[in-house]
C-alpha cells in the first residue's frame, strides 16, 4: 500500500513538472510573439526622437512641435504660421510582398475652428501606384481621432506620406497634427495586427477565437 502511495505521489510530481514546463513555454512564446509583433516598422512614429524629424522627410509647412500631442510631448504639425496646406511628411519602410499590414495614427487640430476643418491626405505608395490614397478631415478641435487603413504590400519598400491639403482660410489660426503613427503586420492573416494578436503565427489563436480549455 505504501509503495502504491509513493508511486502515485511521484506520478503527481511528474505531471506538475510537465504542467509547469508547458506554462513556462507558453509565457515565453507570448513574450517572444509580442516583442516580434511590436517591432517598429515605422521609425519615430511618435516624433519624440532627436534631432526632431528623425526618420521622416519634411517639406513645406511641416514641422515637429509640442503644441498638441496624443503620445509623448511632440507631434507632427501642419500649417503653422497661418500658412495654407503645403506641408508633407514621408517615410519609406521595408515590407514583404504579399504581407498584410495596418497603418494607424491619430489626427487632430488646435486653434480657432472658424473657417472649416483641417484636411489631410494619407498616401501609401509602392513606387508605381497607390495602395491607399485617402483624404480625411479633423473633427472637434483638440480632440484626437484615430484612423486605420489596411493594405497588402506589393514591393519590398513602401512609402507612407502625410500631406496637408487644408484651404487657405481654414489654416488661419489653426494647425493640423498627426501623432502615434504605426504600421503593424498580420503574419497569419487572421485580421489581427501586432500586439492585438495573441499569436501572430497561428490564425486559430486570436482575440476573436473560441477559448478551448484543456485542449493541450
Amino acid at each position: 500500500h505504501s509503495i502504491i502511495l509513493i508511486h502515485q505521489h511521484l506520478q503527481k510530481r511528474v505531471i506538475m513538472k510537465k504542467l509547469l514546463l508547458v506554462a513556462c513555454f507558453c509565457v515565453v512564446s507570448i513574450i517572444i510573439n509580442v516583442s516580434a509583433g511590436y517591432a517598429a516598422i515605422i521609425t519615430n512614429g511618435s516624433f519624440e526622437d532627436m534631432p526632431r524629424g528623425t526618420g521622416w522627410t519634411l517639406s513645406g509647412q511641416a514641422r515637429i512641435s509640442g503644441y498638441l500631442e496624443s503620445d509623448g510631448i511632440l507631434a507632427l504639425d501642419f500649417g503653422w504660421d497661418n500658412r495654407r496646406g503645403t506641408g508633407k511628411a514621408s517615410q519609406w519602410f521595408d515590407t514583404v510582398i504579399g504581407q498584410e499590414y495596418q497603418l494607424e495614427f491619430d489626427y487632430a487640430s488646435h486653434g480657432s475652428y472658424t473657417s472649416g476643418p483641417q484636411k489631410l491626405r494619407v498616401l501609401i505608395y509602392d513606387g508605381t501606384s497607390a495602395l491607399i490614397d485617402s483624404y480625411i478631415n479633423t473633427g472637434t478641435p483638440y480632440v484626437w481621432d484615430t484612423f486605420t487603413y489596411n493594405f497588402t504590400a506589393t514591393t519590398t519598400t513602401t512609402l507612407l506620406r502625410f500631406g496637408d491639403y487644408t484651404s487657405y482660410g481654414a489654416s488661419y489660426r489653426q494647425d493640423g497634427h498627426v501623432d502615434r503613427v504605426s504600421v503593424t503586420v498580420d503574419n497569419d492573416g487572421d485580421g489581427y495586427y501586432g500586439t492585438d494578436d495573441c499569436d501572430d503565427n497561428d490564425p486559430a489563436v486570436n482575440p476573436g477565437a473560441q477559448e478551448l480549455c484543456y485542449d493541450g
